[in-house]
C-alpha cells in the first residue's frame, strides 16, 4: 500500500468541521452497493461525494470512509460534513453504511443485529463496488483508500489486514491504495476486559460479545 501522509495532514482540520459549511461537490445519497442475497435496503447502501472545480485532468482519489459506532449504530449520513470537506479538498468520498450489531446497552429496543465479522462483509462488498463502478463518477480506481473512526477504524484496519474478505469480493489487499483508521478497538479481548473491570462491566455483555460473540476465538 502507498504512503498516505497528504490524507494525515488534511484529516484532523476536515474532521472539525462544522453542519453549516458550505457544500462544494457532487453528491450521490443512498446509493445500494450490494443487492444479491441477504440485501438490506437500510444498510447495504453508501453516499458519494465527489469534488467541483478540479483544474486537473487527474481524477481525484477516492476515500473509502466508514463512520463509528460502536458497530451498532453507524449513520453513513452523520459523516457527510467530513465527506463535504474533503471535497473541497480534491478528494471523493464514500460514506459507507453497513449491518449494524444490537444495541441494547444504548435503547432496549435494539435486540437484533449481526455479529462480526459481517459488518467487515458489507464494508469489502463496498470496496467491490466503488472499484467497479469509477467510470460512472469519474474517480480514480487505482487510488482507493479506507479510512474510518472507532469502529468504523477497526473495519476497515482488518479489511487491509485480514486478506480473505477482500478475496471473497475477488481483490487483494494491494488494491488498497492506503489505511486511515483513527482512535479504533483494535484488541478487542483486552476491550473486553477493560469494560469488564470497569464501574460498567455489562457493557462487555451487552456491547462487546453482543457484536464478536462470547469466546476469546471470536473476539480475536
Amino acid at each position: 500500500m502507498r504512503p498516505i501522509a497528504a490524507f494525515l495532514i488534511c484529516l484532523m482540520p476536515l474532521i472539525s468541521c462544522s453542519q453549516s459549511e458550505e457544500v462544494k461537490g457532487r453528491e450521490f445519497t443512498d446509493i445500494a452497493y450490494y443487492s444479491g442475497e441477504g440485501f438490506d435496503s437500510a444498510y447495504h447502501r453508501l453516499n458519494l461525494v465527489m469534488p467541483v472545480g478540479n483544474e486537473s485532468e487527474e481524477k481525484p482519489a477516492l476515500l473509502l470512509w466508514v463512520g463509528g459506532g460502536a458497530w451498532a449504530y453507524v449513520d453513513r449520513h452523520v459523516e457527510m460534513p467530513v465527506a463535504r470537506r474533503f471535497a473541497e479538498k480534491g478528494i471523493a468520498v464514500a460514506s459507507v453504511g453497513h449491518r449494524l450489531s444490537p444495541a441494547i446497552w444504548q435503547d432496549s429496543s435494539k435486540t437484533e443485529g449481526i455479529q462480526y465479522p459481517e459488518h467487515l462483509r458489507d464494508v469489502a462488498k463496498a470496496f467491490k463496488w466503488l472499484k467497479e463502478h469509477h467510470a460512472e463518477y469519474g474517480y480514480d480506481p487505482d487510488r482507493i483508500f479506507v479510512g474510518g473512526f472507532s469502529s468504523g477504524a477497526h473495519l476497515v484496519t482488518m479489511l487491509s489486514m485480514a486478506p480473505e474478505f477482500l478475496d471473497e469480493v475477488g481483490y487483494e489487499r494491494e488494491d488498497i491504495a492506503g489505511a486511515i483508521p483513527i482512535g479504533g478497538a483494535y484488541d478487542i479481548y483486552s476491550y473486553y476486559e477493560t469494560f469488564l473491570n470497569s464501574t460498567r462491566p455489562h457493557l462487555a455483555k451487552d456491547h462487546v460479545q453482543a457484536v464478536f460473540g462470547e469466546s476469546q476465538e471470536e473476539m480475536e
